[in-house]
C-alpha cells in the first residue's frame, strides 16, 4: 500500500510540474539576445548574451550551457567585447524574457557547485527548473526538475514532497504558523495537489509582512 501511494505521489507531482514547463520554440542556440547580468557587488550591466544549450548532458558535462556560463556582449558587433561569466561570478542574468539565478544546486547529486537556474516563478519561496538532456547532442531528451527555494536556504527538488508532504511542507512555511497548521492538520485544500496555490499563499503573505510601511 504504501509504494501504491508513493507511486500515485509521485504521477502527481510530474503532472502539476508540466503545468509550469517553459516554452524554448523561438529559441536559438548561437544567436545573441537582449538582456542583463547583475555582478555580485548589485552592478547591473545591460547587453546582449549568446544563447547557449538549455541545460546540462550528464553523459559530456564539459559541454557548456545556460545553466553554466554566461558569454556576455556589451557590444554585439564587437567580438572583444566579450567576456565570458562563471554562476561565482554573477547572482542573476536575463537573456530575452529568461531570467536565471545563481543557487547551490546541480541536478541533485550535491548542494555544493553553483549552476545558474531558470526562474519559474518568484517570491519568497521561488521556483526554478534545472535541465539535463538524457539523450545525444543531435538528439536531445530534455527533462526539467522543478526546484524550490526559500530565501538563501538549501534547495528543495518537488520530488521530495512525495512523502512525508504535510510535516515537510508546514515546515517550510513554519513562520506563517496559520498555514503551516493547515498543512500539517490535512485540511482540505492544504494538501500536496495543492503545492503550488499553498506556496501562492505563503509568498503572498511574506509579501503582505515585509512590505514598506507608509
Amino acid at each position: 500500500m504504501k509504494k501504491i501511494k508513493f507511486l500515485l505521489a509521485i504521477v502527481c507531482l510530474l503532472a502539476t510540474t508540466t503545468v509550469f514547463s517553459q516554452d524554448w520554440s523561438g529559441y536559438r542556440v548561437g544567436e545573441l539576445y537582449p538582456g542583463y547580468i547583475i555582478k555580485t557587488d548589485g552592478t547591473k550591466i545591460e547587453g546582449y548574451i549568446e544563447g547557449q544549450s538549455r541545460g546540462e548532458t550528464p553523459a559530456n558535462l564539459a559541454l557548456k550551457s545556460n545553466q553554466t556560463q554566461v558569454i556576455f556582449y556589451s557590444d554585439p558587433k564587437n567580438k572583444k567585447s566579450k567576456v565570458i561569466y562563471k554562476p561565482t561570478d554573477l547572482t542573476e542574468y536575463k537573456i530575452a524574457e529568461k531570467v536565471y539565478r545563481s543557487i547551490n544546486y546541480s541536478g541533485g547529486l550535491t548542494a555544493k557547485p553553483f549552476r545558474f537556474i531558470l526562474l519559474a516563478q518568484d517570491g519568497r519561496i521561488a521556483k526554478y527548473m534545472y535541465y539535463e538532456n538524457e539523450g545525444s547532442i543531435t538528439y536531445p531528451d530534455w527533462k526539467e526538475k522543478e526546484v524550490f527555494q526559500k530565501g538563501n536556504e538549501k534547495p528543495i527538488e518537488i520530488s521530495s514532497f512525495a512523502i512525508g508532504f504535510s510535516k515537510k511542507m508546514s515546515a517550510l512555511v513554519a513562520d506563517n504558523k496559520e498555514l503551516a497548521d493547515k498543512v500539517a492538520n490535512k485540511e482540505k485544500g492544504y494538501g500536496m495537489l495543492s503545492i503550488y496555490e499553498i506556496i501562492q499563499e505563503y509568498n503572498t503573505w511574506y509579501a503582505a509582512q515585509n512590505s514598506p510601511q507608509e
